[in-house]
This record gives C-alpha cells, sequence and structure tokens, in this order.
C-alpha cells in the first residue's frame, strides 16, 4: 500500500497499520483460481510457440528428422484502473486525533472493499465466460491507440472462454473443441466433465496429446450440498448397496458467493498458468485539500486485470451464454 499527499508521518504509520491489519485478516478466494502475476506495464503480451512435437526414433547412422515450430496465439491482458474518492471535512483533516479515528474506522472497510472488487472482477470471468457474444473485461484493448486487441470482447482466438458444442473453437492444428456443457451437478455430469478435461481436450495447440490434470470444482454456494454429498460421501449417494464412490476426493471444491448463476459449476485445475490475474499496483491512498470548498478529499486507487492464455484445463458446466 502507498500513502501520498496531505499526511504527517504519524498519520501515514497510522494509515498503513489499519490498512496491513485488514489485508491480513481478508481470506480472498480468487487467489485460490488463478495464477497470480506481477505486472509493470499497463497491458501484457504473450505470443505462444506451438510446439514440434514428440521426438523421432532415429535410425541408426541415419539423420535426425528435421521439424519446424509454428507460432500460436498472441494473448494481451490489460489492466484496469479502479478508485473511488471522499471528502473529509476539514475540521477533522485538521484535528489529529479525530483524524486518527475516521482513519481507523474507514480504512479498513477500504482495503477491504479493495479486495471485494477483486474477487467480484475475478469471479466475473467464469460469470461472463460464456457469453457467446464476449464480455468487455476479455477486451484488452486500451483507448487512445495504445492497444487494440484483435479478439475484442472474446479470448485470444475469438471464442467464448467457454464453448458449448455447437460452437466449437478450431485451433491452429485444425482439430474443434468446446469446453462447455448443460449438466445439472452429479456424479455422471463430473465424470463428463472430467472426460473433457483430461482426454478429449489433452491437446496442445498442434493437436498433439498432452497430460492434464484438473484438481477443484468451483461453484456457488448454492451448489455446496450437491457437490459435498458427492466429492466427500466414501459410498455412492445414489445406490443403496454402499457401492464405493469413485468419486469420494477426486476434486476439491470452492465456493464463492460472487459466481452469480447458482447452477454453474466449473471443474479446473486451480491456480493454472492458463488463467492470471495480473496485479499492476497495490492500493494507493492520497488525500489533499480542495481550497476551493475548504474540504479534504481522500482517494484509493489500484491497477489489476485478467490474462486468459488457455482454456484446456476449464470445462464449466450451465454457464450463462448471455445477459
Amino acid at each position: 500500500m502507498l500513502i501520498r499527499g496531505a499526511w504527517n508521518n504519524l498519520i501515514k504509520a497510522e494509515t498503513y497499520g489499519y490498512s496491513w491489519e485488514a489485508y491480513q485478516s481478508y481470506d480472498s478466494m480468487y487467489d485460490q483460481i488463478y495464477h497470480i502475476q506481477k505486472s509493470n506495464k499497463a497491458y501484457e503480451k504473450d505470443t505462444t510457440a506451438i510446439g514440434s512435437g514428440p521426438l523421432h526414433q532415429k535410425p541408426e547412422g541415419g539423420d535426425i528428422r528435421e521439424v519446424d515450430p509454428a507460432e500460436g496465439w498472441t494473448v494481451y491482458g490489460r489492466n484496469w484502473e479502479w478508485a473511488k474518492m471522499v471528502k473529509v471535512t476539514k475540521e477533522i483533516a485538521e484535528d489529529a486525533i479525530r483524524l486518527k479515528n475516521f482513519l481507523k474506522s474507514m480504512v479498513p472497510d477500504w482495503t477491504n472493499d479493495v479486495e471485494e472488487t477483486k474477487e467480484e472482477f475475478f469471479a466475473n470471468a467464469f460469470n461472463y465466460g460464456g457469453y457467446t457474444a464476449g464480455h468487455e473485461m476479455f477486451d484488452a484493448s486500451i483507448p487512445g491507440g495504445a492497444l487494440d486487441d484483435p479478439s475484442g470482447d472474446l479470448i485470444y482466438d475469438s471464442k467464448p472462454l467457454f464453448t458449448l458444442e455447437g460452437n466449437e473453437r478450431t485451433t491452429k492444428g485444425g482439430g474443434t473443441y468446446y469446453n462447455a456443457i448443460a449438466e445439472s451437478f452429479s456424479k455422471s455430469a463430473l465424470q463428463d466433465a472430467y472426460t473433457l478435461a483430461t482426454l478429449t481436450n489433452a491437446v496442445k495447440e498442434n493437436d498433439t496429446k498432452r497430460r492434464q490434470v484438473v484438481d477443484t470444482v468451483y461453484a456457488s454456494p448454492a451448489l455446496m450440498w450437491d457437490i459435498r454429498e458427492i466429492l466427500d460421501s466414501p459410498d455412492a449417494p445414489e445406490t443403496a448397496n454402499r457401492a464405493k464412490n469413485t468419486a469420494y476426493q477426486l476434486v476439491k471444491y470452492i465456493e464463492n458467493p460472487y459466481l452469480t448463476n447458482t447452477t454453474q459449476w466449473t471443474l479446473l485445475k486451480a491456480k493454472d498458468k492458463g488463467l492470471i490475474a495480473l496485479m499492476r499496483e497495490i492500493p494507493e491512498f492520497d488525500m489533499w485539500e480542495d481550497k476551493k470548498k475548504k474540504c479534504y478529499m481522500m482517494s484509493v486507487y489500484t491497477r489489476f486485470g485478467i490474462m486468459v492464455k488457455d482454456w484446456r484445463k476449464m470445462v464449466s458446466s450451465n454457464a450463462s451464454t448471455s445477459a
């Protein structure tokens, strides 16, 4: 956290302490799902290489087969600006005791507001990830010509983050794939999603196979009872003969109340580098005098954003396809 403006050293120290205490007590959820990456630019750019596939057996005395790597997709991630401001009366601002008490009550709330803004923003990738027309949160374009993201409101391959069968995405190798289904959470639905993530979609951009694992079901608390019954029951809950539950502890469950679709659930690999939370700037508190209004203004400002580099280790069910 940074503190700027008309603050004496005592107030700076007090404000930092209030904010730090609030950060330590905040139990965040987004960092359990996203890979966190520090960023020092307005946007991040990454162009992936497809690779050249597995090695070929070399005949004794023969030549090594020559292969050519190819360029994959260019991926962009934008750091968005977030801020708010309040008025502080001149009487409070110029009274060290009253200002200290004011900050003690307000700064922890603002610190939590920063974290809650992150929670909602990063959950929205799942809330809006199935929109067939995309959503502006995926558009890394920066006004003024600094960056024009060619995929617009969609992710790097000009498809939604979650695509249903019939709206498949095409890889550079020519294969077609989808990573969204429309099934209520059940053992059989979990099996369908697991097969998609670990077998069908376990391919590189040139369609050669790769190993993929998933470890998390991510959903609204509204689905907690259904999910817990299947993941936490040693016996198959749908049978009467106490058959073994093959889904028992297969993956963990993380719930998030910021997931607005109460029937949507997503099977994924947590903290995978395909889904990145960009952290550009830590919260900055500022205070200055508005001489015209005879008061002080106080603001908080931060920057963070999102970058989607891979869809393969995510399968979402019942994702909303429009607003």
